[in-house]
């Protein structure tokens, strides 16, 4: 993964839990948008921020 070499994500599909709570990783927002995200991964950036976790 990118993220574990320093690199921000840039698809928003790496999350986190840390204490308990589930994050979205950090990642780049430019370059890449809803219309290619939906393609490859099928959401978009504000599916990704809002998901909700069991």
């Amino acid at each position: 993964m990118f993220s574990n070499s320093g690199y921000p994500q840039r698809f928003a599909t790496q999350y986190s839990m840390n204490g308990g709570v589930t994050k979205l990783n950090t990642f780049d927002p430019e370059g890449i948008n809803d219309t290619m995200r939906k393609m490859v991964v099928h959401h978009t950036l504000a599916d990704a921020q809002n998901r909700k976790w069991n």
